[in-house]
């Protein structure tokens, strides 16, 4: 099998990138290295329409037994896609990022991020066609959830669990009041003996990849992402803009994504979430924490096929209430996709969700125990979880921890990622 030189991230990668010459900006620009072309105008997106259930998918999945037989090792299972005439969207040096970046719908598009330190924002990017990031680590303000009668301290940041999901800052700490909930765009918004100051809508997402046409592919690989137990923060979205087609391939590999933070009663953090249109996502080598829900992947928009490979989960407080750390499908009514489960390893809980759900059972659609709409759900054997009677489900959900540690480690990916290589499947 074919396997790929290790790749490092520097600024060398420039000058490989489009064949143009950087250009010097300052401290709060973004740098644009592109191949001399014509300029393609920013197409206006049409609204997106209610979210239309995937039509099944044909593809079927070798056995996971032959799958897992392959070995471990660093290499990963996916190369980054070909980029032709890419603009290098160069955010190294930009001190603040801003809310969203908008790109026409046939721009390939190369990421970097800063090699020295962490985002602190969100990233957001509309559009694009082929897209590549590798490499980087964002975090995201700290962020609580409001709730009344209860003190914050001068600076806190909350959200309205729940309605519009506004966020404000305490301009002067003190005691929320025992019936009222800021409101409005003020700058001194009193509340109990608390002044809160409008500070937006809640981003929802650390990164966030929508409107790629069909056919494209998202390339996502080496990236590190702390939520810090900040409330109500996915750490990946993903979806394309068209609802009616099968959408683009997103690929997620070598990443590590910790953190997630919510409650059953407002925002649902997950760690990786669908907002569109999906034909393909495959997953490989990918390492989650989560206070809330894992990898929440229904076909609630049009979904092709999920393939994850080296997956571990597990939960930052398994005493607390939480999700599931794998959801894969909503009830019997959903046409379902293809999912191959490929040394997938769940934590345990010991909250049960639901009435009758043993702690292991960490997975949607969950045990027999609780009937799932007369379809049935996961069955547990040893520490084995298999869906016996839905049969678009190859492969089985592990409880507990690989053997060999955490497929992604501190310090392995993040600032100055350094690429395994490729196995070439």
């Amino acid at each position: 099998m074919r396997r790929m030189l290790p790749t490092l991230l520097s600024c060398a990668m420039l000058n490989a990138c489009g064949g143009g010459s950087a250009t010097t900006g300052g401290p709060s620009s973004v740098t644009v290295v592109s191949a001399p072309a014509e300029v393609v105008p920013t197409p206006t997106p049409t609204a997106t329409p209610t979210p239309t259930p995937a039509t099944a998918d044909t593809t079927t999945f070798a056995q996971t037994e032959a799958i897992s037989a392959i070995p471990v090792g660093d290499a990963l299972r996916w190369a980054p896609p070909t980029l032709t005439k890419e603009k290098v969207v160069d955010l190294r040096f930009v001190a603040h990022l801003e809310a969203s970046y908008k790109f026409p719908y046939d721009q390939d598009l190369r990421i970097l991020l800063p090699t020295n330190r962490a985002v602190e924002e969100p990233l957001q990017i509309i559009g694009g066609r082929n897209i590549v990031l590798m490499g980087g680590e964002i975090h995201v303000p700290a962020v609580k959830p409001y709730a009344a009668s209860t003190s914050f301290a001068t600076g806190d940041m909350v959200v309205l669990p729940t309605g519009s999901f506004a966020m404000y800052q305490a301009v002067t700490g003190g005691k929320t009041g025992a019936s009222s909930t800021p409101s409005g765009t003020g700058s001194s918004i009193a509340d109990g003996t608390v002044t809160w100051r409008y500070v937006g809508l809640h981003p929802r997402a650390a990164l966030k990849f929508s409107g790629q046409p069909s056919g494209s592919t998202t390339f996502i690989e080496g990236v590190k992402i702390d939520l810090a137990q900040s409330y109500g923060y996915d750490a990946i979205e993903i979806g394309g803009w068209d609802q009616a087609t099968p959408g683009p391939d997103y690929t997620i590999q070598n990443v590590r994504l910790l953190g997630a933070m919510s409650t059953t009663s407002g925002l649902h953090a997950d760690l990786v979430q669908f907002y569109g249109s999906c034909r393909n996502l495959r997953i490989d080598k990918l390492t989650g924490t989560s206070q809330y829900q894992g990898l929440f992947l229904s076909p609630q928009h049009l979904l092709g096929s999920v393939e994850l490979h080296r997956v571990d989960l597990r939960y930052i407080d398994p005493t607390a209430q939480s999700g599931y750390l794998l959801w894969l499908f909503d009830d019997q009514n959903q046409k379902r996709q293809p999912v191959l489960l490929d040394q997938v390893y769940v934590g345990t809980s010991s909250w049960s969700y639901k009435a009758g759900m043993v702690q292991e059972q960490v997975v949607w659609p969950a045990s027999n125990k609780i009937p799932w709409n007369k379809l049935g759900g996961a069955v547990l054997k040893g520490n084995v979880l298999t869906w016996p009677t839905i049969p678009e489900i190859s492969g089985s959900a592990l409880v507990g921890q690989p053997l060999v540690g955490q497929f992604v480690r501190e310090g392995a990916v993040g600032l100055n990622y350094r690429s395994p290589g490729y196995r070439g499947l």
